[in-house]
């Protein structure tokens, strides 16, 4: 049985001080902030550490393998006649052709005006360039004036997390009885935001037991997973997922195995 709990954290402004915000942010931590949970999140980030060892071509396939682990399709075209595009991928109903750069240093400006040209040649309506070792700060200034998107090592771990959190909420038993709360309701309209740098969107979970509870759907950016020592109670460990809301106050999913009686 799985036991799902959402508590509101810190009911505060960021710059208020919170006690229990502290002492997560330290168990937190000691597992380097959100490792992930799910085997398919788990593969992904051992690649990721090792993303220095890939050739071109392996990280190219490592990336495309990252979108579609995010529910997006993912071609990689490889070859000379790619046109400076090495995946398209189908991201919200649009194509966006991706350019993947395996340095050890900070990009420069020659891939950004090549996904640039490359974009239009395949006629995509969006241009990215994924680089773990980042940008300079030409090419930063560069991409934003022309409209391509950089994303690097963090990008990416954010995007791994993502995919824990779905294979997560996927693997969760369904039950059609539950009912849904919007927990954005009266707050103002909060806009929901889901580009994928922003780190803010809509997240859908069930709590309570399998048998029992609801679902539960709010925007917030999740900062993290990590799996603590949940004492006599929860001896198998506990899993505690932190998200901050769009006014900068925090929520916290505790998650736990309990044994059949």
């Amino acid at each position: 049985m799985t036991i799902v709990v959402l508590i509101a954290l810190a009911a505060a402004p960021r710059a208020t001080v919170v006690l229990g915000l502290i002492v997560l942010a330290v168990l937190l931590a000691r597992r380097l902030l959100g490792g992930p949970r799910t085997l398919k999140a788990k593969a992904l980030a051992q690649h990721l550490e090792v993303v220095r060892a890939m050739t071109g071509a392996q990280f190219e396939i490592f990336v495309a393998d990252l979108f579609r682990a995010m529910g997006y399709n993912a071609t990689v075209l490889g070859g000379s006649g790619d046109q400076g595009v090495d995946v398209i991928v189908n991201y919200q109903g649009e194509r966006v052709a991706v350019q993947c750069k395996n340095y050890g240093k900070a990009v420069g400006n020659k891939p950004i005006q090549e996904v640039y040209a490359g974009s239009r040649f395949h006629g995509c309506s969006d241009a990215w360039v994924l680089a773990p070792a980042g940008f300079t700060k030409g090419a930063v200034e560069l991409a934003r004036r022309v409209g391509v998107t950089l994303y690097d090592a963090n990008a990416i771990r954010t995007w791994i997390r993502r995919i824990d959190e779905k294979k997560r909420r996927e693997n969760q038993p369904s039950n059609k009885e539950r009912r849904t709360v919007d927990l954005d309701a009266g707050s103002g309209g909060l806009k929901e935001d889901t580009t994928m740098d922003s780190g803010m969107e809509k997240h859908t979970i069930s709590v309570g037991t399998d048998r029992y509870g609801e679902t539960v759907a709010f925007t917030a950016n999740m900062l993290g997973t990590a799996e603590v020592n949940g004492g006599q109670e929860a001896p198998d460990g506990l899993d505690l997922t932190i998200y901050r809301l769009p006014d900068n106050t925090y929520r916290m999913l505790a998650e736990k195995e309990k044994s059949a009686c």
